[in-house]
This record gives structure tokens, C-alpha cells and sequence, in this order.
């Protein structure tokens, strides 16, 4: 089985990468470095995967109620280091190797493309990427002016206002100028229009990132009436599914989420395996006793024999009892595997010793469990 991983950073170093809480909506990390000051909150539809030690699994989160977003990015924060423009700071993935994706992955990124015109990838190369422009993929923006007040205590409470979504409450849709979701989409898929749009120090960026097909939890791809599961193509590695937001130009990098599955034994499935594998040895061992114990009977006591076989069947006949008559003769064939009698000897051992049968043909034995059966 798969289990998911979400850490949270600023930079690509891993050290920079801290082990999240999904669905923690009430607290949000923090971030600031040079370029960024912010908060980040990432959700997680039925989230249970790990979690921090000494932390508790959060498996729901009210920001799920009423929809079938399977996670959220939900980031607020301030763009610093600047100036920067909208066609500067992009928002997308990133891998350090290559990726085997599945058949039709091109289809896949063709339809994300009508979706989101400006979106740009190579998915193929050693390092697949794909990026689009933060105020064309976002699905939800809100952009304030809000004024630094440092004489708060807390940090981020200085160059932040409070959090807006401490109970799973969306982000609502603001305004840029005169343009609502629809039209901001379209509006900045125009490169130009990008670049001449100042994204400032003084703008406080409510923004959140979501969809209904990255099922990170099950490790699968929902589309309407079907899963597609994803593990025959990552072959049990570990692998990292990054988001990162940067400049276009890789000099600056403000937020890196990372959501990281893992292939694990599933412990129900392992333990089943370990009764099965004790039971069958059990038999086994069952078996090996009642043949040293024919060896060591007397020719000349064949009602030890009958004993013993009795005592062997005992528990088998028991659980014939919910069998049919019909079955019966099946049910002494199976038998027959377990009691068989020991194989013959060969004919160095044979000329030393003589033994005589046992009285327990396999038609005896047939006979045997039937009337045993029908006793019952």
C-alpha cells in the first residue's frame, strides 16, 4: 500500500523542509525568508497518512464539505524582493529525475493546456516541469493593499492580517481591477498584459490552489466515473510530487510543497500471510509425527494404528458437519493429502525390515470419513 507524506518549505534544500499536519486548518506554517512572507495550509480529502511524531492524524477538514476537491494549497502571504511582475512568479511542478508517466500522458497535458492556456511543461525531459503564471492557474485569488504594523508582537502578525480560514472556510474570489475569475483567466493568458501588471511589497495575496482529479492519498489520477491507480508506474520508489512557487527565471523561490508517497507492506495482508504460512507448517509437522509414530508401532498392534488415525481425523471430521452428503467422497479426497500414508520404502531398507500394511486402504479411509459424516 501507498502512504502519503506533506512537507512544507522554502527553498529546494531538503533541510528547509518541514513535516506537516494536513488539514490542520487553525494552523498554518509559516514562512519568511527574503522573497516571501507568508503563511501555507495544505488539506488533504481523508487524509491518513503520516504525520509528525508526537502529532495526531487530522483525517477531515470542513474545506471539503460540498465538493469533491480531493486537496488545497491555500497559501497568504507578501511577494518581497522585487519588483516583480505577473508574468514573473509562476506556480506549477517540478521533478529531480525522470518520470515514467502512463499512456496518454500527452492527452493529458493537451486538455490542461485548454484549461489553462499559458501553461507551459516538458513533461518527457530528465527533469519534467510544468509551470503557468500564478494569476492564470491559481483557482482562487484575492490581492489586498495592507499596511505593515510593527508594533504587533507576533511576527507574522506584523506584515500579515489574521488567518481567513482558521475554520476550512474558502477563500472567495477578489478582485483585480475589474476582472472576477472567469475573465482574470483569460485576461492574463496574454503574455503582455502579464508583464506590465506590478506585483508589490505592499499587496497581501490570498490565493488558493485545488482540483478533483490528484487523488495524492490513494496514489491515484479520479476522472468522472473511474480511478486509474498510479502505482504501476512509480515501481514502489519513493518519490517526491513537488509544487513549487518561483520566478521564471529560478532566482527567487517563495513556497515548496511537497507531497510524498511512499510504498509500505500492508501490515493486515502481512499478518494474514503469517497465519497462513504457521498453519500450513503446523501441518506439516502434524504430519511428519504421525508417520515417525507408525514407524515405531508393533506389526502386531493394528488398533494403535486405528488410534491414531482416529485422533488425526477427529478435528477434520468435525468440520464436515456443514458439508452436504453430496460431497462427502470430495471432501475424503482433500483428506486423503493430508493423512496419506508414508511413502514406500526403498528396497535396501525393505529387505531389513517387514512391515505389514496399514489397515487403512484409501478406500478404508474413504469409507471412513463418509460414515463419519453421516454419524455426525
Amino acid at each position: 500500500m501507498y502512504k502519503l507524506r506533506v512537507k512544507v518549505g522554502h527553498s529546494y534544500d531538503p533541510l528547509t523542509h518541514i513535516h506537516v499536519v494536513p488539514n490542520d486548518d487553525q494552523h498554518p506554517v509559516f514562512i519568511d525568508t527574503p522573497h516571501f512572507t507568508g503563511r501555507v495550509c495544505v488539506r488533504v480529502r481523508n487524509f491518513n497518512g503520516f504525520v509528525p511524531e508526537g502529532r495526531e492524524c487530522i483525517t477531515y477538514s470542513r474545506y471539503f464539505d460540498g465538493n469533491s476537491d480531493q486537496y488545497s494549497i491555500q497559501v497568504q502571504g507578501r511577494f518581497k524582493g522585487g519588483p516583480w511582475t505577473g508574468d514573473d512568479i509562476v506556480f506549477g511542478n517540478d521533478f529531480d529525475k525522470k518520470v515514467e508517466l502512463p499512456p496518454l500522458s500527452w492527452l493529458g497535458l493537451k486538455v490542461l493546456q485548454i484549461i489553462d492556456p499559458a501553461l507551459e511543461a516538458d513533461i518527457y525531459g530528465d527533469k519534467p516541469w510544468a509551470y503557468s503564471p500564478l494569476l492564470v492557474t491559481m483557482n482562487t485569488i484575492r490581492c489586498s493593499e495592507v499596511p505593515i504594523e510593527l508594533d504587533k508582537d507576533d511576527p507574522s502578525a506584523r506584515v500579515l492580517p489574521s488567518w481567513p480560514s482558521g475554520d476550512g472556510t474558502h477563500v472567495t474570489e477578489g478582485k483585480l481591477g475589474s476582472y472576477d475569475l472567469a475573465k482574470r483567466r483569460k485576461y492574463f493568458s496574454k503574455k503582455k498584459i502579464r508583464a506590465n501588471f506590478q506585483i508589490k511589497e505592499s499587496q497581501v495575496w490570498d490565493i488558493d490552489f485545488f482540483n478533483s482529479y490528484a487523488d495524492f492519498n490513494n496514489f491515484a489520477v479520479k476522472l468522472p466515473g473511474f480511478s486509474v491507480s498510479l502505482a504501476p508506474f512509480w515501481k514502489k520508489q519513493p518519490l517526491p510530487f513537488r509544487y513549487v512557487c518561483k520566478s521564471r527565471d529560478s532566482s527567487a523561490v517563495f513556497f515548496v510543497v511537497l507531497f510524498e508517497v511512499t510504498y509500505i507492506e500492508d501490515e493486515n495482508n502481512d499478518e494474514s500471510r503469517k497465519n497462513q504460512d504457521f498453519q500450513m507448517e503446523d501441518v506439516e509437522i502434524s504430519d511428519t509425527l504421525g508417520q515417525e509414530r507408525d514407524k515405531t508401532q508393533s506389526p502386531k498392534s493394528p488398533t494403535t494404528n486405528t488410534n491414531i488415525f482416529q485422533m488425526s481425523t477427529r478435528r477434520l471430521s468435525s468440520s464436515f458437519r456443514s458439508i452436504p452428503q453430496s460431497t462427502a467422497d470430495n471432501t475424503a479426497q482433500s483428506s486423503r493429502k493430508i493423512l496419506s500414508p508414508p511413502p514406500k520404502e526403498s528396497k535396501e531398507s525393505s529387505t531389513s525390515e517387514t512391515k505389514k500394511p496399514s489397515r487403512f486402504s484409501r478406500q478404508s479411509l474413504s469409507s471412513y470419513f463418509t460414515r463419519s459424516h453421516s454419524k455426525e
